[in-house]
C-alpha cells in the first residue's frame, strides 16, 4: 500500500510564512509594548494556526478583537499576490501517481485564494485540501492532519507528513506520523531551529524539492 503524503502549505509549497508573520508582527508592535524584532514574531507564529496565534497573544496580554482580526485577514489577503511557488515542487504536485493531499495550519478562504494565485487548482481540487477551520485544534495539535488522513482512508501510520515549521513537526509527531522537514525556506536562526526539529524527534531533511522527492518515492 502506498503511503499518503500530507503537505504543510506555507512553507513547502510557498515561501509564504515570512508575509504573514509580517502581518501579525506588524500587529502586536502597533497595539503593545512588546518591541517584538521580527525574529521573535516568527518564533511564536510561524506554521501556527489563527486560533493558536491568537491564544499565543492572550499569554502576553494582547487581545484580538473581531474587528483586529478582520484588520489582519485583510492584510494578509493583500500579500497573497506576492506569494512564489517553491521551485520544482510542481513537479511533485501534477505526479497523479502520487497518492496527497493539503493539510495546513491556514484558513480555508485564504488557502483556496493562494492556491489559484499559484495556478495549481489542477493539482489540488477543494476535496483534497484541508485547512485548520476544519477541526477544532490547530498546529500544534495533531488534529489536522489526523482529520486529513480519515478523510483521504488512511490509518495514521500510513502517512507521510511535510513540514517546515516546529510547530507542524509537533504536530505531525503528535499525530503519529512520519516527518520530511522540509527546510529551504527556513533562514532565520537556522541552527536553533534544527536543533529544535532534531529534538522533537524528526531524522528526514530536504533542503529543497530535489532532496525531498528521494524520501517520498
Amino acid at each position: 500500500m502506498k503511503k499518503l503524503v500530507i503537505f504543510d502549505f506555507d512553507g513547502v509549497i510557498a515561501d509564504t510564512e515570512k508575509l504573514w508573520v509580517s502581518v501579525w508582527h506588524k500587529f502586536v508592535n502597533e497595539n503593545s509594548n512588546l518591541n517584538w524584532s521580527f525574529e521573535e514574531a516568527y518564533k511564536n507564529f510561524a506554521g501556527v494556526s489563527p486560533v493558536t496565534k491568537i491564544e499565543r497573544l492572550k499569554n502576553f496580554g494582547i487581545n484580538v478583537t473581531e474587528s483586529d482580526y478582520a484588520k489582519i485577514i485583510e492584510g494578509e489577503t493583500s500579500l497573497i499576490k506576492e506569494i512564489e511557488i517553491t521551485k520544482d515542487i510542481i513537479d511533485i504536485l501534477k505526479d497523479e501517481n502520487l497518492i496527497k493531499c493539503i493539510g495546513t495550519g491556514g484558513p480555508t478562504l485564504k488557502t483556496a485564494k493562494k492556491i489559484d494565485v499559484l495556478n495549481i487548482r489542477k493539482y489540488l481540487p477543494n476535496e483534497i485540501v484541508f485547512t485548520a477551520e476544519m477541526v477544532k485544534r490547530g498546529k500544534p495539535e495533531p488534529d489536522i492532519f489526523l482529520y486529513a488522513a480519515e478523510k483521504m482512508g488512511y490509518k495514521p501510520e500510513d502517512c507521510v507528513v511535510v513540514e517546515d515549521s516546529i510547530a507542524g513537526a509537533i504536530a505531525a509527531k503528535a499525530a503519529k506520523m512520519d516527518i520530511i522537514a522540509f527546510t529551504e525556506h527556513q533562514h532565520i536562526d537556522r541552527d536553533n531551529y534544527l536543533k529544535k526539529l532534531k529534538e522533537i524527534g524528526v531524522t528526514k531533511f530536504a533542503n529543497n524539492v530535489k532532496e525531498l522527492k528521494k524520501y517520498i518515492y
